[in-house]
């Protein structure tokens, strides 16, 4: 059937696909979100047309099939929810697809090895708990925009990490077993915003060899910092945030934080949250009180 172009069995009570559905050669949507029965998928998928696969919601789902020929043509592919354990090796023959959504898959322990595909835009990893490591990046994508590693128990990232070019907003929230990160972070020119928040483990910031200048809102509260060393200074593109995110510098509730930096990074910035920060005891050099974001008086009745 070549003219069937989009096919709805969201909510349905379906428990496979059988592999003929690849005989649907036409076909460019194919949503199966909520289809909570759903356990199993064909062995491979060949479906060359194919630009969006919903899978949303798939709470039963546990593998996802080999993709046994190069396919382009696919831009989104959505297993939040699922339950799949593992991605295939061959998810790289998806060489056209932009944005990957793994968001919730809580059963997810591994990713493959090496990813190459180089059209992706975004990843979302969001709460994906089990998930312990991520994976090497052997060859350089400029096109992924955007990484959500919220939630997961990785312990680290890949000194490849380095090869995300075109990276712009890297989210590491909550990440409650990573401890640090690789010196490459530094080369990430695209970087506008990193955040660590509540990675409560985390206590070393690499050192920053390179100007990050791109880099606009960095957040470290809730970690366990102890200090800030110089290469502060060379985040010169930091700046402040509207109220309805958190304060610029972030450094709020890192409560072990001891030692700042010298102030020629304070010279830069019109304000920096140190609120919470009850064990900071040096804040460097003389800095304007006004650019100083402190906790509040504590006040003691009785």
């Amino acid at each position: 059937m070549e003219e069937l172009e989009e096919l709805n069995l969201s909510g349905s009570k379906i428990k496979e696909l059988p592999l003929s559905i690849n005989n649907l050669t036409g076909l460019s949507h194919l949503n199966l979100e909520h289809c909570v029965e759903l356990k199993s998928l064909p062995s491979s998928i060949r479906m060359k047309s194919l630009k969006t696969f919903k899978l949303y919601g798939c709470t039963n789902l546990e593998m996802f099939p080999e993709i046994s020929e190069v396919i382009e043509g696919l831009k989104e592919l959505n297993l939040s929810g699922s339950k799949i354990k593992e991605l295939p090796l061959s998810i790289n023959n998806l060489t056209g697809l932009s944005h990957l959504n793994l968001k919730h898959c809580v059963e997810l322990k591994s990713l493959p090895s090496s990813i190459r595909m180089k059209s992706l835009k975004t990843l979302n990893l969001y709460d994906c708990s089990n998930l312990e490591m991520f994976p090497e990046i052997l060859e350089g994508i400029e096109e992924l925009e955007e990484l959500d590693l919220s939630g997961s128990k990785i312990k680290e990232l890949p000194l490849s990490i380095n090869n995300l070019t075109g990276l712009s907003y890297l989210s590491l929230k909550y990440c409650v077993e990573l401890k640090s990160l690789p010196s490459s972070i530094s080369q990430l020119k695209s970087l506008v915003s990193l955040s660590l928040s509540g990675s409560t483990k985390f206590e070393v910031f690499p050192s920053i060899e390179e100007n990050m200048e791109g880099l606009r809102y960095l957040f470290l509260d809730g970690t366990s910092i102890k200090e800030l060393s110089p290469w502060i200074e060379q985040l010169t593109g930091l700046r402040n945030q509207s109220d309805t995110t958190p304060r610029c510098g972030g450094f709020g509730g890192i409560g072990v934080v001891r030692r700042l930096a010298t102030a020629a990074y304070f010279e830069i910035h019109n304000s920096f949250d140190l609120c919470l920060c009850r064990n900071c005891e040096d804040i460097g050099m003389s800095i304007p009180v006004a650019n100083l974001l402190m906790p509040p008086v504590l006040f003691q009745f009785g």
